[in-house]
């Protein structure tokens, strides 16, 4: 399983493929952002690079999951354009309550504090997202109802390649 990172920044867009599972980066490349151009062309560019990291993981044999697009910050300062809150893309429906009053969205359901705080709930023991992420990487049985709880194949896709697309090497924190 593979997911499209892609981390847009002011200057240079990152993309990548990444396993959503142990977070290897299977292929990286950066590309100037060339904001000048305007919004649309912004656009256009990433639509083609997230296309040749598709046609890159077709051919290399990789079952491709899901896309994540991060933009954090202000897009066009002088049109008042922001970045979208990516948050709060609901995933599951019928799914955990969020601070915003919604249910099911992304940040109730796959962010680092949901994560954390469900392997509270479920196994008795207080932890970061960090530790639990290093705890998964290690094999950590225990985290096993929480694959199941967070599980929603849907769910975990879109999480995971938003995280990767934030974790990117070399991408702003």
């Amino acid at each position: 399983m593979t997911v499209i990172a892609i981390d847009v920044g002011g200057t240079g867009i990152k993309s990548a493929l990444v396993d959503p599972v142990s977070f290897e980066v299977r292929h990286a490349q950066r590309h100037p952002t060339r904001a000048e151009r305007g919004p649309e062309a912004l656009l256009d560019n990433v639509l083609h690079i997230a296309a040749g990291l598709a046609e890159r993981a077709r051919t290399n044999g990789l079952a491709l999951r899901a896309v994540g697009v991060v933009v954090p910050g202000i897009v066009d300062e002088s049109r008042g354009m922001a970045a979208c809150e990516l948050g709060h893309i609901v995933v599951r429906p019928a799914g955990r309550r969020c601070r915003c009053g919604r249910r099911g969205c992304l940040e109730a359901e796959a962010s680092a504090r949901a994560v954390a705080e469900r392997y509270a709930e479920l196994t008795g023991r207080t932890a970061t997202d960090a530790e639990v992420a290093s705890r998964a990487r290690a094999g950590d049985q225990l985290l096993n109802p929480l694959r199941q709880a967070v599980d929603a194949r849907r769910t975990f896709e879109v999480g995971a390649a938003l995280l990767a697309a934030a974790q990117i090497p070399g991408a702003a924190p």
